[in-house]
């Protein structure tokens, strides 16, 4: 795996946001929007490098300095923001803060001459970190960050509704590449003067790696950087550089980002989806069409047995590109799009819930799966874990041919219906949230209301049902495995599904019904995706 791949998914159980390595704004654009970079209302995409690239601003008028650099869509209507729209923290990291896994230790150093020999000496106080395990990812901040967040985010999701879809057209209009493309809007983002980020890759827990993060006095003002005598177990960068006449710039360097990722389906993931022809699971393996969806998918490797998720206990990860040596190398390059949770949920999204209604669009704010893990976790959850926790956490929103996935809480409705004590046990009734439809005006498009809305149940074992009628016509062995835990009325089943010994689905349920009635459903899922 790539450092920043590494380095992204180490630090995303944080949960503050998606980690940038890359924190600078990219060299290319306008110094009008390199001086203050990531703002609320960018709309753009995470490079594979893990930079963010800025495309246009919604929250400027398309004449702004920062959008004249490479225009905005056709039909581009500026969304203005209440004065007291966005909440800013200036001082939401201290001085000398440090975000770093549970396996990384940091203390306080003087730093010698080899890194300091022109910064005064009361300046010269550094941070050392060092990780005897072998994953480890840190973030340093010897000046402190800013935080800002847009507080209504029901404006930004409005205006996805209305608009998105140019986004993805005036990308393809210039030329730039969309396939597999999950645009994205901020909505909030945390921004420092200086930063030091560093990652720690080892095969085994012997030996422990050091790095030093001190100040070094260039052209009159202090920049920093890494004493790293370990690096062939780790990588550590830092900044910002600054070039001539940009030492009075402020934060403009953004380490977390939070917002909406949209996804568009594109005819690639129409074919891989609708078109391509199934071969028989017998030797399925060995097929090209397992090889393009191994590509293309990215919990497929999951379900063929290989991880996807870098394990920061015990050290392993098998998904990514790596040098000869065996270590991850910084190939961020090879990578065709960036890791985000986002993504792996509006794929989903796209393929599962959207062919149902003619979806061809999805997206989902980065606050579904930050308070879905929740923060302090060991290591982050692979695609499969990741989409059965905000699953289980979350409301599909049908917005005609989009879909989106909210947290439970996004509304007061669904607060009044699981308090009611009218309301139907969650085994019994199935949630489903659908959009209003009013009139197709732009104007009351954009203030369209949701409501919840309770939908009666197939009958307990309508999947079950279906999956055995696939099996016995393509001759597929499907058999369950059982665990219950509590004792009751508290006990909870988990059932897991297998055709031909493959996991299909993972269910749980307050019975042994539901949870295999729910792993019968992930199935069908994965077969009506021709997996």
């Amino acid at each position: 795996m790539a450092n920043g791949q590494l380095y992204t998914k180490l630090l995303l159980c944080k949960g503050l946001g998606y980690p940038l390595w890359y924190p600078p704004p990219i060299d290319s654009l306008a110094d009008a929007y390199r001086q203050e970079g990531v703002q609320i209302g960018d709309v753009g995409y995470i490079t594979p490098r893990g930079a963010f690239s800025f495309v246009f601003n919604i929250c400027r008028g398309a004449d702004h300095p920062i959008n004249r650099h490479f225009g905005v869509p056709n039909g581009f209507q500026q969304l203005q923001l209440d004065a007291h729209a966005i909440e800013r923290v200036d001082v939401a990291f201290q001085p000398r803060s440090d975000i770093s896994t549970d396996t990384v230790k940091s203390r306080r150093v003087s730093v010698g001459a080899d890194l300091n020999s022109t910064v005064p000496v009361e300046a010269g106080v550094g941070i050392e970190i060092s990780c005897s395990a072998t994953l480890g990812a840190s973030l340093i901040l010897p000046h402190g960050a800013s935080s800002s967040d847009l507080l209504p985010l029901r404006v930004f999701r409005e205006y996805i509704l209305a608009h998105a879809k140019s986004w993805f057209e005036f990308l393809a209009a210039q030329q730039r590449p969309v396939q597999d493309l999950n645009l994205y809007l901020v909505t909030g983002c945390d921004k420092a003067t200086s930063w030091g980020t560093a990652v720690v890759a080892k095969t085994t827990n012997s030996g422990e790696v050091t790095m030093k993060l001190g100040p070094t006095g260039i052209a009159g003002h202090a920049e920093y950087s890494w004493d790293n005598s370990s690096y062939n177990r780790g990588f550590a960068q830092a900044g910002p550089h600054r070039k001539p006449g940009e030492e009075s710039w402020g934060e403009n360097q953004c380490v977390f980002l939070r917002g909406y990722s949209v996804a568009m389906k594109s005819k690639l993931k129409s074919a891989l989806t609708g078109q391509v022809k199934v071969e028989p699971m017998k030797g399925f393996s060995n097929s090209p069409i397992h090889a393009s969806l191994s590509d293309r998918i990215p919990w497929w490797s999951q379900r063929s047995g290989q991880s996807t998720g870098a394990d920061s206990e015990s050290g392993r990860s098998n998904s990514g590109p790596s040098d000869e040596s065996g270590r991850p190398g910084d190939s961020d390059y090879l990578w065709s799009t960036a890791y985000h949770p986002s993504a792996i949920i509006n794929d989903f999204l796209l393929h599962s819930i959207g062919p149902e209604r003619g979806g061809v669009m999805a997206f989902t704010h980065d606050k579904v799966w930050i308070g879905a893990i929740g923060a302090g976790r060991v290591r982050f959850p692979d695609d499969r874990d990741l989409l059965a926790t905000v699953l289980r956490g979350g409301d599909v929103i049908d917005a005609g041919d989009t879909v989106c996935l909210e947290s439970q809480d996004h509304q007061e409705t669904r607060k009044e219906a699981s308090t009611n004590p009218g309301s139907p046990n969650e085994d019994e009734v199935d949630l489903t949230v659908f959009k209003l439809r009013g009139s197709t005006t732009a104007e009351q498009s954009m203030s369209q209301q949701y409501f919840v809305a309770a939908v009666p149940p197939p009958p307990v074992d309508y999947n079950r049902t279906e999956l055995n009628n696939i099996g016995q016509r393509r001759g597929v062995v499907i058999e369950y495995s059982d665990s219950q835990t509590g004792r009751l009325m508290a006990a909870t089943w988990t059932s897991v599904v297998y055709l031909n010994r493959r996991e299909y689905g993972r269910g749980t349920g307050s019975t042994k019904g539901t949870a295999r009635e729910r792993a019968a459903a992930q199935a069908l899922g994965l077969i009506a995706r021709g997996y």
